[in-house]
């Protein structure tokens, strides 16, 4: 079965890479784009042949899409997924997927009342390297986890219109970077008992937060997290255990046809990975379960519920 998919917006990462997955994926037929950007002709042209509408009740009201994939600037997500919720149609949303732990938990209750999948596109927790951390935790091999380190960021965009960049379009660091390493350490931290700290920094010349850092901390271990938009590239996952020691490279970003490479040290020896991944694609296949498996929609919903309060829990609120 292949579901009619709804694109809203033509973001720079839809273009450049998922929109491509989509295509190739087998799941979807592709119905049309809404984009109030004048450039969406352009960008069509590049890619696909797809249906265009200027406005995105159009593809909303036609009555021909299953799905939607929202690319928009982040002020738009929770309205336009509202909408498309309450017409049964199941949605991906770029993250940040809202704005703030209310607007998730009006989504997620009016997805449990129209029975469809809202779901929030980190990509990185369906790739080999994600399976790796988690199974070598779980296993304790190596004994308990001690700590954590995660660095995510990259250098300024050319593009100084770019949505990242301005408070009313909810951009910054914080929620471009930032909630990377907030979704990766609720996987792992008990956050019903966690304590939260964070801090943005600003940049004089930007009226958004361009760069933070972050502690977070059960009775367990500890999470120490940085992240910027105008940084030296990095995208690194350090695990410090009892007796070992797991370094991941390039975490977040790992595009099908990269590389990911991954370092174990212990004390006698140094073993290395190399992963070859789509986690697009697995992203998409996972997606797709979760209108079929109402189970793991509600362990999925349970997840997000649980990195959603740790996010809203921070003694520095989502500003």
């Amino acid at each position: 079965m292949k579901y009619r998919i709804g694109l809203f917006g033509a973001s720079s990462f839809l273009g450049a890479t998922y929109l491509n997955e989509i295509n190739n994926s087998g799941l979807f037929s592709i119905s049309g784009l809404a984009s109030q950007s004048v450039t969406t002709k352009a960008y069509t042209t590049s890619y696909y042949p797809i249906q265009l509408y200027n406005e995105y009740d159009e593809l909303i009201d036609k009555g021909t899409i299953d799905v939607a994939y929202i690319s928009v600037s982040n002020d738009l997500h929770f309205s336009i997924a509202s909408r498309l919720i309450k017409n049964g149609i199941h949605c991906i949303i770029e993250k940040p997927m809202v704005g703030s732990l209310d607007q998730y938990n009006n989504l997620r209750i009016l997805a449990q009342e129209n029975d469809v999948v809202f779901f929030e596109n980190f990509c990185f927790l369906y790739h080999k390297q994600f399976n790796l951390l988690k199974n070598i935790i779980a296993s304790r091999v190596h004994g308990d986890i001690r700590a954590m380190s995660i660095r995510f960021g990259f250098p300024e965009f050319t593009d100084k219109q770019n949505f990242r960049y301005h408070k009313s379009k909810l951009g910054g660091a914080f929620r471009d970077a930032g909630v990377y390493i907030y979704r990766l350490a609720a996987q792992f931290i008990d956050t019903s008992s966690c304590i939260s700290y964070r801090k943005n920094h600003h940049l004089h010349s930007y009226e958004v937060d361009m760069s933070g850092a972050c502690l977070i901390y059960d009775d367990k271990f500890s999470v120490l997290g940085s992240w910027g938009l105008s940084n030296f590239y990095q995208c690194e996952v350090d695990v410090w255990f009892q007796s070992a020691r797991l370094v991941f490279p390039r975490f977040f970003t790992a595009k099908p046809n990269f590389k990911a490479t991954a370092s174990l040290y212990t004390e006698m020896k140094v073993k290395e990975y190399t992963f070859a991944d789509n986690q697009y694609i697995n992203s998409l296949k996972f997606f797709c379960g979760l209108i079929q498996d109402k189970e793991q929609r509600t362990v999925y919903v349970s997840e997000m519920t649980n990195y959603y309060n740790l996010v809203g829990s921070c003694l520095e609120q989502w500003d």
